[in-house]
């Protein structure tokens, strides 16, 4: 990846120390991104933080973390600070406090990106992105940076299957993985995160990988599901039931509910809800909620 605009050591340390920041309601690719990202700065002698405010973490994002060696709750703080320099990883805006100085993300926006700089990468995730920084900074890549943004890239395309892989980053990867006799297949297979909804409320099921947006003063709330089977029209019944119940008692102006099916029935549902309305969209694929879902939306508004 060439960068276009200088990687600055003094100024960043200038407005040292950084806060990474992943979105609320951070998940897998978020949160490898900061710690990737704060890796870097520590190699580079830049003193860093990763704040995670939003302690509504999914169990699946918290699994793969341990996976790597994380805890999660190490990250979380409450310590707001409209002095503090902030870097976001995976998202391009926030309502915490403090002076946004990069954006690194791999959505595309045709929103303003209120940041001094503004990485934008097509890529499967954004931990990509920050290896590709790495790499530019002559950063030593070693096995465990791999696995960290192999699992990254792997649950943002669901296994590689929704139309957010880049291939060539793929080759990448599966050269980098055999080097380490690591098994693709195993990584690819262990980041479905498959949501075994029997064991969650009905407030988990419809917030689970929560993002929040706002479009031109319109507040839009995107969540989704990921089975292993079709859902069941009762359960649909309920999830639908409660998203309206939510939008009722918030100023959301629209809900897009998504429910993957990753068996070897592959398919994605797709729900537009308002409070006067509710539109319902079916693929056979797994359809990409930031490269297909969302940019459609925001067009509309």
């Amino acid at each position: 990846m060439a960068f276009d605009v200088k990687f600055n050591k003094d100024e960043i340390a200038g407005n040292a120390p950084i806060c990474l920041l992943p979105h609320d309601n951070a998940d897998v690719d978020s949160v490898i991104s900061c710690i990737m990202l704060s890796k870097l700065l520590d190699y580079m002698d830049i003193e860093n933080k990763i704040c995670i405010f939003d302690k509504n973490i999914a169990s699946d994002t918290d699994e793969i973390l341990k996976k790597l060696g994380y805890n999660i709750s190490d990250y979380f703080t409450s310590d707001e600070d409209k002095n503090r320099t902030l870097i976001l990883l995976d998202h391009y805006e926030t309502k915490h406090l403090g002076d946004v100085m990069f954006v690194f993300d791999h959505h595309y926006t045709t929103s303003s990106v209120k940041s001094k700089y503004y990485y934008y990468q097509p890529s499967c995730a954004t931990a990509y992105i920050i290896y590709s920084l790495m790499k530019f900074e002559n950063m030593p890549i070693d096995e465990h940076i791999v696995k960290m943004f192999a699992y990254a890239m792997s649950v943002d395309t669901v296994g590689f299957q929704n139309n957010k892989t880049v291939e060539d980053e793929v080759v990448e990867l599966k050269c980098l993985l055999k080097n380490y006799n690591i098994d693709f297949e195993t990584i690819r297979k262990e980041s479905l995160l498959v949501n075994d909804i029997s064991n969650m409320s009905i407030e988990e099921i419809i917030n689970n990988g929560r993002k929040d947006y706002t479009f031109n003063g319109y507040k839009v709330v995107s969540s989704y599901i990921q089975l292993d089977k079709e859902l069941d029209d009762s359960i649909k019944k309920e999830i639908l039931k409660n998203i309206l119940k939510s939008i009722s008692n918030t100023d959301t102006y629209l809900w897009v509910y998504i429910v993957y099916n990753v068996s070897s029935n592959t398919n994605s549902h797709i729900y537009y809800m308002t409070l006067r309305s509710l539109l319902e969209e079916n693929y056979d694929y797994i359809i990409s909620r930031g490269e297909d879902i969302i940019p459609k939306v925001e067009k509309y508004f």
